[in-house]
């Protein structure tokens, strides 16, 4: 039997209650090699948004440095050798990959999931439900909470987070709430390019209708016709009047939920881990211009005295995605 190669890899950064080994890229590596978690990776450092500490370097150490964020954010303060973030494009050109944060969510290793390519692939049949619509959210981003109200007024929508609550509590399950539903109010906190989460594919999973509110990339990663998208509509009234329309036809709700996932039934390959973990081992075997950088970086860090100085609000989001990665860590009630 032939030895997997050895590899040292650290984490830095990252939020609150992290763990290296369930990460989406780390269970991919540890399929092709004998990973070792050192607190300074010699062979592979990953990098986040939400520690207050920059790395020092030295000039002629090979480490490779990939960065990643699951929020809307740029690499700042440091150089990297290779970023994994929501943009499209990038001035980086080859060394920016784009990850959407959807596809972290993609269980590659349990096939019963209904992350997994397995059931997110499979015949999707209608399923009435006797539930309307659900609000499941903990941040009052006014726009989300807004639509809530004008749909709600039309008919009653539960709210089943922290937000607005109308059902006696947050709701435990989050996921087994959602597949309750015919309609998901899915929008995201920020518009940005390319930047997609959880927010579509957890109803998608549910076989809840999402509405949609979010990156235009939306229609390309995912079939559009499995979904309402928001930003079709001139406003929120006209909005909320297509939902009352699909919900008052079962055609037109079968025809959205059995609706593919993906385009050509497909997951695209470019964003699947073991895409982004080929690109992890090209990037390895090129140490001199990882060296260059290194080198650039001792220059950048020495002249950033207050460096170590960390923000409340990444604080706080630190904490908000750890808690969604625990969460989604948890086995899921199909």
């Amino acid at each position: 039997m032939t030895s997997r190669p050895e590899l040292s890899v650290s984490f830095h950064n990252f939020w609150p209650g992290f763990d290296p080994k369930k990460f989406f890229l780390t269970r991919e590596l540890m399929r092709r090699f004998d990973v070792r978690f050192d607190l300074l990776g010699h062979d592979l450092q990953f990098f986040s948004v939400f520690g207050k500490e920059l790395m020092p370097t030295k000039g002629r150490e090979r480490a490779l440095r990939v960065w990643f964020s699951a929020e809307a954010y740029e690499p700042s303060r440091m150089i990297y050798d290779l970023h994994f973030g929501s943009l499209p494009e990038s001035l980086w050109g080859k060394r920016w990959v784009r990850c959407p944060v959807w596809s972290t969510n993609i269980d590659w290793s349990n096939a019963a999931s209904p992350y997994s390519p397995a059931q997110l692939l499979a015949e999707r049949r209608f399923e009435p439900h006797e539930k309307f619509c659900n609000f499941i959210y903990s941040n009052r981003t006014s726009f989300r909470t807004e639509f809530f109200d004008v749909l709600g007024k039309r008919r009653h929508v539960d709210s089943c987070g922290r937000v607005l609550n109308n059902v006696g509590g947050p709701c435990v399950d989050k996921f087994k709430a959602v597949s309750e539903y015919q309609f998901t109010i899915a929008f995201e906190n920020a518009l940005s390019p390319g930047y997609i989460t959880e927010k579509l594919i957890d109803p998608l999973a549910a076989r809840s209708i999402p509405i949609y509110w979010g990156a235009c990339e939306a229609k390309t990663d995912f079939n559009p016709d499995a979904f309402i998208f928001a930003r079709d509509f001139q406003s929120f009234d006209d909005l909320a009047d297509h939902v009352i329309k699909v919900s008052e036809s079962r055609e037109a709700m079968e025809r959205i939920v059995t609706a593919p996932v993906f385009h050509d039934n497909k997951i695209p390959d470019q964003f699947s881990a073991s895409h982004y973990v080929d690109l992890i081992v090209e990037a390895l075997s090129a140490p001199q211009m990882t060296i260059e950088r290194h080198a650039l970086n001792d220059r950048l860090i020495t002249d950033q005295p207050g460096h170590s100085r960390k923000g409340k609000q990444l604080e706080r989001l630190g904490k908000r995605i750890g808690k969604r990665f625990a969460r989604l860590a948890r086995p899921l009630s199909r």
